[in-house]
């Protein structure tokens, strides 16, 4: 963001024939931290790219100018992978070109799913990899960004979404919209939404000229640069499988968050549609009951849904994995443990966190249900909702203990439902303790 508002201000700057040459090289190096700090902050280049033709041809309508454009252009992108590469030099200055080339022809070309794209992909950088040490850099960074692709491309997941759960396929274009809407606060979304009416109603009902209007529009530079940004991004998104969370897609959010805050001020003192009642008033009120939202979720921050969504308690059922279950319950159940003196517990958890650290002298074993069934009865097993919710809604094939595929559907007697009645605990949000009946009560549960 700090990088688009400094080319915005460049761009600003620029078409009013001001010095320009300080925000020039402020772009110029928060890109570069952008990009270095995360891969997918490459699309700030199209981004500002085609913001800047668009704002610079709107405003200045020459030729020349479009191509001093271009030329500057091209020199911002090459200084930034220049120091880009300065960076990376770092990296690879003990690293011989044979352990750079075994490297990225490791990571792209033994891949069974690999693409003839990343293979090319992998060539070209490993030809980059013994020219000299600004190439090499560059060498590593992209090997990076490819790495993220095939990511993407080649997700391997198990996703429960609305009620299914998802393979490789990824859930659809839907995933992201419905958890936009059902994750962030209502009173956002309903301000949002105000600003957004209030804007096409300026626009549609403007009786200035249409390209009055897209000129008064592209004014601030920086909403037009958000707005090609959040297209880019959404097309990314969208298109890829790759589907593990709404922290995903929260550079959009952060950008939708400046351009209704952008609204909210603009729009402060006009008065709603056919009344004479200013829409501040209704700002505000929305604004209060966001706060009571926040400080009232604490501290389940990550698990929250607004009403829509199922609530904090409930909106597991939308989606789990990071957008409700991170581990991050398991130390309140290391003290639930300890607390009621359990000494064995069966555990099928999202996280990877030792769960010794916190169980302490209670015994426990990693358990799948699909693969072995019931534990012991009287037992006590933990399970996460995101395995829950995989393991009962999972409808394809199922690996079986012994790495064979079992044919079918998953049995109901391998389901975490048939425990749906003997539930002793809840752990936080995500955490579920049932204790293992007898097998004669079985039958009521099913």
């Amino acid at each position: 963001m700090i990088a688009l508002s400094s080319f915005a201000i460049y761009l600003k700057r620029y078409v009013e024939n001001k010095k320009i040459l300080n925000w020039y090289l402020f772009s110029i190096i928060f890109t570069t931290l952008a990009i270095l700090a995360k891969f997918s902050s490459l699309l700030v280049f199209p981004t500002m790219f085609l913001g800047g033709l668009i704002y610079i041809y709107a405003l200045k309508k020459t030729w020349k100018e479009i191509g001093k454009y271009l030329v500057r252009f091209l020199s911002f992108t090459l200084v930034a992978l220049l120091l880009v590469s300065f960076v990376y030099c770092f990296h690879t200055r003990n690293m011989t070109n044979d352990e750079m080339v075994s490297q990225i022809v490791f990571n792209y070309t033994q891949q069974k799913s690999s693409k003839p794209s990343d293979i090319s992909g992998a060539v070209y950088l490993s030809a980059m990899t013994i020219s000299n040490p600004i190439t090499r850099g560059l060498a590593e960074y992209f090997s990076g960004v490819l790495m993220v692709l095939d990511r993407m491309n080649n997700a391997s997941q198990h996703i429960f979404f609305m009620g299914k759960v998802y393979d490789a396929e990824g859930a659809g274009v839907l995933y992201f919209p419905i958890l936009y809407l059902t994750k962030l606060p209502l009173p956002f979304l309903l301000v949002g939404g105000i600003v957004l009416l209030f804007a096409l109603y300026s626009f549609v009902f403007d009786k200035k000229r249409l390209k009055l209007r897209f000129l008064n529009f592209i004014e601030t530079p920086l909403l037009l640069l958000l707005l090609i940004f959040i297209y880019l991004y959404s097309v990314v998104a969208l298109s890829s499988n790759f589907q593990i969370g709404l922290r995903h897609i929260f550079p959009i959010i952060f950008a939708v968050s400046i351009l209704v805050a952008k609204g909210m001020d603009f729009y402060w003192d006009k008065i709603v549609f056919f009344t004479f009642f200013k829409i501040k008033y209704v700002f505000s009120v929305l604004i209060i009951f966001l706060v009571i939202s926040v400080v009232g979720t604490f501290p389940d921050y990550l698990p929250y849904y607004n009403y829509y969504g199922g609530g904090i308690d409930n909106g597991y059922n939308i989606a789990t994995d990071s957008n409700y279950d991170w581990g991050q319950d398991i130390k309140e159940l290391g003290k639930w443990v300890q607390d009621n003196k359990i000494e064995k517990i069966y555990t099928d958890l999202f996280s990877a966190v030792p769960l010794k650290y916190y169980f302490g002298d209670t015994k426990y074993e990693d358990y799948n249900i699909a693969w072995w069934g019931l534990p012991d009865e009287n037992s006590y097993i933990a399970v996460s909702v995101t395995k829950y919710q995989n393991n009962v809604f999972y409808t394809e094939k199922y690996p079986a203990a012994d790495n064979a595929i079992a044919e079918g559907k998953l049995p109901y007697e391998k389901k975490y439902s048939i425990l749906k009645n003997n539930l002793v605990a809840r752990i936080g949000k995500t955490i579920f303790i049932f204790k293992i009946p007898e097998l004669a009560e079985l039958s009521d549960n099913k």
